[in-house]
């Protein structure tokens, strides 16, 4: 059985590392391999790693942290959401759009609409 509760806070440095990394970097197309990589893991025993000190894999951290940014966009700005989406490091403008939904359950466009 694998825990996916949210510990307190990280105490492995590496994972605090791969952490600060995604922050850096989560605006450009990274992958997970890439991450790893820059701690000195292996891809497998890197997402086993983080999974045990965050509770969630580093994809979903990734994906979380990207999502979360174009909120804030899609709230203090006007750009257009093909640009917030490239901004926030989606590949695609649909990407953004299906990912957003599906952890939102509102498009961006929709969620925009909501600010006051």
């Amino acid at each position: 059985l694998i825990c996916t509760r949210k510990k307190e806070k990280p105490t492995d440095p590496l994972i605090l590392k791969a952490m600060a990394y995604i922050k850096d970097n989560f605006s450009n197309a990274i992958t997970i391999e890439q991450v790893a990589k820059s701690v000195g893991l292996s891809k497998f025993y890197f997402i086993r790693l983080f999974r045990s000190e965050i509770g969630q894999n580093p994809h979903e951290y990734l994906m979380i942290l990207r999502l979360n940014h174009s909120k804030i966009l899609l709230k203090s700005t006007d750009k257009k959401i093909s640009e917030i989406s490239l901004n926030c490091g989606f590949n695609s403008e649909i990407a953004f759009i299906q990912a957003f939904k599906h952890r939102n359950n509102i498009t961006p466009t929709n969620f925009r609409m909501l600010r006051t």
